[in-house]
């Protein structure tokens, strides 16, 4: 049974500040790296473990995925039932928080 892919607040509002962010310099690209995003967490409801591991916590495992320059940043259910995107974090801001 595929993962369910959920997007946190946290994550939707990242992906709209940076799709309007690069849609001020480059509209085309602004649809392309939405689009991309989309799809790399599509990928994750057939591979929930796709990406390389972030970090563990409590909560979960979390694990990344790269939409250069970006990091989709997700945390897996324990039996990969689910993922929820938690955070679209542009790489040259360091480490983002993760709740």
């Amino acid at each position: 049974m595929p993962a369910k892919v959920i997007w946190a607040p946290s994550s939707l509002a990242d992906l709209e500040a940076a799709v309007s962010y690069i849609a001020t310099a480059n509209p085309r690209a602004a649809i392309r790296f939405g689009e991309a995003c989309v799809e790399h967490s599509r990928r994750l409801m057939a591979f929930p473990r796709l990406g390389r591991p972030f970090i563990t916590s409590p909560h979960g495992e979390v694990r990344e995925l790269i939409v250069s320059p970006y990091r989709l940043l997700y945390r897996v259910a324990s039996d990969d039932s689910a993922v929820t995107i938690l955070r679209v974090w542009h790489a040259a801001r360091g480490e983002p928080p993760i709740s």
